[in-house]
């Protein structure tokens, strides 16, 4: 049995362009339905397993209570010249995940309810020493990520935005 290192994920995304009035404690969204979408496809001959975290931070500070955690099995193939992929679709609505995904449930909108400065996504991962692999040392191995946040434009029952103004007479 061979061990392999794998180096974690350490990714930051900073949400800049927003009005002023969506940054304060004053505005509160709530979607229906968001979700987060992860595709992976590889050629990889090596069982790989792992946690993905995402944390919102609001002034620099992480929000603990935010914060989503979901297990990554990625796929592997028995030979390099095989590639195999998988679909993994985190959200709160089991019902709405797409036949051909594999459901991971994550309330997204607890991520988003109050509007991060930056969302802080890691993933630490190790082979799964569980299931047999083979591996090509001449082979070339890819793994590729796509990931993408999706919020449908639906609102639920505890939105609020407050917007006030003074008039002067």
């Amino acid at each position: 049995m061979v061990d392999y290192k794998i180096d974690g994920i350490n990714e930051s995304f900073k949400l800049e362009g927003l009005p002023e009035f969506m940054k304060g404690d004053d505005f509160v969204i709530d979607l229906a339905n968001p979700h987060l979408v992860i595709k992976a496809k590889t050629n990889m001959g090596i069982p790989v397993a792992g946690n993905l975290s995402i944390v919102p931070v609001i002034g620099g500070v992480e929000n603990a209570e935010a914060r989503i955690d979901a297990p990554i099995n990625l796929p592997y193939t028995e030979s390099a010249q095989k590639s195999d992929s998988l679909v993994l679709w985190f959200g709160a609505d089991k019902e709405s995940c797409p036949a051909d995904y594999t459901f991971v449930e994550a309330d997204i909108n607890k991520l988003i309810r109050r509007i991060p400065d930056e969302l802080m996504i890691t993933m630490a991962a190790a082979t799964d020493s569980d299931k047999e692999c083979v591996l090509d040392p001449s082979a070339d191995y890819d793994l590729d990520l796509e990931y993408d946040f999706v919020v449908p434009m639906a609102f639920g029952k505890d939105l609020h935005i407050e917007i006030c103004d003074t008039v002067y007479v």
